[in-house]
C-alpha cells in the first residue's frame, strides 16, 4: 500500500481526525461570549506531547523526516537576507504600498439574501456568534462594511480563519488576531484598499477534510458575499492544523471563489483530489517546521518541491531569515508559494501558530496573522 492509500485508509478510520481534528466546541448565542470548549480530542499538554504521530522519530526529535529535501530554517547553501525585517514586526522587506480602492466591476456577484441563512444582522460588530446547520461561527464586521443596498457602505473583503484540534473560534482569534486586524486593514501599517469581514468557524468532531463541512464553509462564504458589499477578488481562506487540512482541500475545490490561501501546520493539496490535477494557479502561504510531531513536515517540503518545478525556481527568493526561520518565495508561470519555514516550539513542540506564546502559539518577534493579512492584501484575484 502506497503512502497516499495508507493516508486515505487512516482518514477512514478516523485516526487523522484525532491528530488534527476539530473537537466539539460550545459557543454562546450571545455576541462576545466565549462558551465552553467541550470534550476535545487532545488535552492541552503539561509536558512532552503525547498525541500519536504518523511520522518517524526524526521528526519527533526536531529533525526533518527521512526523504525531506529541506533542512529547516538556516538552510545551508540557500542564499538569504541579512535578517532585517524591513519594517517593525513584519517579515516582508518593505511596507506594502497603498493600493487604490476596488472598482465597481468587482463588487458582489451573489444575490443578497439577508435573513435567509446564517447571517441575519449585517451591522458592524467586533464579534457576533452565528448558529446554523449544526455549526457556529464568529463573525467580525468592520464599521466600513454593510449590505449592497447601503449607499454608505464601502466594499470589503472576506477572510475565513479556521481553528485546529481542541480549539474554537475564540482560541483561533487569540493567536491570529485576524478579526481585529481585518477591521482596521485600511491605512498603516497594512495600507489595504479595504477592510475585511472575518468568519471564524467553530467546528464539530469530524474526519479531516470531510466534504459535508467543507460545503458548509463554501456556503457561508457565498452567503456573506451576497449579504455584504464585497470585492469578489478578495475572498481568502486559511487555517491551523485541522483548519489547515480543510484549507488544503478547499484549494482544490474552491479556487474559483477564493483568491489566496494560508495553511498553518496543515496538509498539502493532493493531486488525487478533485480540482487539483493539475494544481490550480492560486497563491498559497504555508507555515510549518521540522519539529512538528503531528502534521507531517514532509507535506510542506513536498509542496515546496512541487512549486520549484511549477515555477522553475530551484532556489527561492529569501524574504527574510535568521536562526529560527527562513521565509521563502517561489513565483513563476502563474504560480506563487510563500513558505515560512521555522523551528519555533511550544507545548505542542513545533505544532503551533507562530506569534504569541500559549498552548497553541509559538512566541516570536513577528506574528502569523499579520503576515497572512499582508499575503492576502498582496494576492487578490486578477
Amino acid at each position: 500500500m502506497g503512502e497516499h492509500d495508507l493516508r486515505r485508509a487512516v482518514e477512514t478510520l478516523g485516526v487523522l481526525a484525532l491528530v488534527a481534528g476539530l473537537g466539539p466546541v460550545g459557543c454562546s448565542d450571545d455576541a462576545g461570549a466565549e462558551g465552553p470548549r467541550g470534550n476535545g480530542w487532545i488535552a492541552p499538554p503539561t509536558g512532552a506531547p503525547t498525541m500519536p504521530s504518523t511520522m518517524d522519530d526524526s521528526v519527533l526529535s526536531g529533525q526533518p523526516p527521512a526523504g525531506d529535501t529541506a533542512s529547516g530554517p538556516g538552510m545551508a547553501g540557500v542564499p538569504g537576507s541579512s535578517g532585517d525585517l524591513g519594517h517593525a514586526g513584519a517579515l516582508a522587506p518593505a511596507p506594502i504600498e497603498e493600493q487604490p480602492p476596488p472598482s465597481d466591476d468587482h463588487l458582489t456577484q451573489y444575490p443578497p439574501t439577508p435573513g435567509s441563512g446564517c447571517i441575519t444582522d449585517t451591522s458592524p460588530t467586533d464579534k457576533r456568534t452565528l448558529r446554523c446547520d449544526n455549526y457556529a461561527y464568529n463573525l467580525s464586521v468592520p464599521d466600513s462594511c454593510g449590505p449592497p443596498d447601503d449607499p454608505g457602505a464601502e466594499p470589503c473583503g472576506i477572510i475565513m480563519d479556521t481553528h485546529g484540534a481542541t480549539m474554537d473560534a475564540n482560541d483561533e482569534e487569540r493567536q491570529t488576531k485576524l478579526a481585529e486586524l481585518g477591521r482596521a486593514a485600511i491605512g498603516a501599517p497594512f495600507n489595504a484598499p479595504l477592510n475585511y469581514i472575518v468568519i471564524q468557524p467553530s467546528g464539530s468532531k469530524n474526519a479531516s477534510g470531510n466534504g459535508s463541512w467543507l460545503a458548509k464553509f463554501r456556503s457561508i462564504l457565498e452567503e456573506a458575499a451576497g449579504d455584504f458589499k464585497v470585492d469578489m477578488r478578495r475572498i481568502h481562506v486559511g487555517g491551523f492544523s485541522q483548519g489547515g487540512y480543510a484549507t488544503a482541500r478547499m484549494v482544490c475545490l474552491d479556487h474559483d471563489l477564493v483568491a489566496s490561501w494560508a495553511i498553518m501546520a496543515g496538509h498539502k493539496p493532493e493531486s488525487s483530489d478533485a480540482g487539483c490535477d493539475p494544481l490550480p494557479q492560486t497563491p498559497i502561504l504555508i507555515t510549518h517546521g521540522p519539529g512538528d510531531p503531528f502534521s507531517p513536515y514532509r507535506d510542506a517540503t513536498e509542496l515546496e518541491s512541487t512549486f520549484q518545478q511549477l515555477t522553475g525556481m530551484l532556489t527561492p527568493e529569501i524574504l527574510a531569515t535568521d536562526s529560527d526561520y527562513a521565509y521563502k518565495r517561489y513565483a513563476g508561470n502563474g504560480y506563487l508559494l510563500q513558505f515560512l519555514d521555522h523551528t519555533y516550539r511550544t507545548g505542542y513542540r513545533g505544532h503551533c501558530i507562530v506569534g504569541y506564546g500559549s498552548t497553541y502559539g509559538c512566541p516570536s518577534d513577528f506574528k502569523s496573522g499579520e503576515e497572512i493579512l499582508r499575503f492576502y492584501i498582496d494576492n487578490p484575484k486578477p
